[in-house]
């Protein structure tokens, strides 16, 4: 009577942003964007001219997505294996959910600007993946945003939590912090995802972005021939929007940390 299924990672990246389940998600949404700001205001004697300041504005538009698949079984399936029928309504809900919350990373990443240089080059004797996700912090927060999320593969954050000296004696890292399995860089929240590659990490300021998301949508019917072969087919999906204004996409950053540790090693 039990069922075994394959296990597949957890994925909190809705906790993780501002993100709502609505009714209904709307096709579009467009964004009214600032593009230049020009002139400054200055201190004026009297009878002075005033300096000329001027804004320009654009739209953006962002379109919703829909997470969707289907299944299809036969009548006596679904009478003959009735625990297993509903196991399998469950691991279909699981797959369209999982696609959704994986989607939302993988849009954050291409989303992202990649690292270029920072303050810290030419600076560690021996960086760690710790320290290349705190030089992208340094670059974010240098364009006034508040980075405060990391996205890392499981392993990378594992070889920056537990690293040896020359003598094989565990070291202490004061930026780096495991709260009973939560973990932080430099305050900022770390979460664990499969969805990015192993040496890469996401870092930046949740406030940026906006999702919004349907419930799971589940609908039985027919197609072709099924009715006659006493067959049905379900389909589930999930509608989501996720928006960011293209002046804070520079809130988010790719870091190969390979890459970045190799900047920062002092020569």
């Amino acid at each position: 009577n039990d069922i075994a299924v394959i296990r597949y990672p957890e994925n909190s990246i809705l906790d993780a942003i501002p993100s709502t389940q609505v009714s209904k998600v709307p096709n579009q949404v467009i964004l009214t964007e600032q593009a230049t700001a020009e002139g400054a205001v200055a201190v004026v004697a009297e009878g002075g001219t005033k300096p000329l300041t001027s804004d320009t504005f654009v739209r953006s538009i962002t379109t919703r997505t829909k997470y969707a698949g289907r299944i299809e079984w036969t009548e006596e399936f679904e009478m003959d294996n009735e625990l297993l029928f509903d196991a399998i309504i469950d691991l279909f809900e699981n797959k369209v959910n999982r696609a959704h919350r994986d989607g939302i990373i993988a849009k954050m990443i291409t989303n992202a600007t990649a690292y270029t240089t920072s303050v810290f080059n030419n600076t560690f004797v021996k960086p760690d993946n710790g320290l290349a996700v705190i030089a992208g912090q340094s670059v974010i927060e240098g364009m006034y945003f508040t980075p405060n999320l990391v996205v890392m593969n499981p392993s990378d954050i594992f070889a920056a939590m537990f690293t040896q000296d020359v003598n094989g004696n565990p070291q202490m890292k004061p930026y780096i912090v495991n709260n009973n399995g939560v973990y932080s860089i430099n305050g900022m929240r770390v979460i664990s995802s499969y969805v990015i590659a192993q040496g890469t990490a996401l870092v930046g300021d949740s406030s940026v972005y906006r999702e919004w998301h349907s419930s799971y949508i589940f609908r039985v019917g027919t197609y072709g021939d099924q009715f006659i072969t006493n067959e049905k087919t379900a389909i589930g999906e999930v509608f989501s929007l996720l928006r960011i204004a293209n002046v804070n996409k520079p809130a988010w950053m790719v870091i190969n940390l390979a890459a970045v540790k190799t900047s920062l090693t002092k020569i």
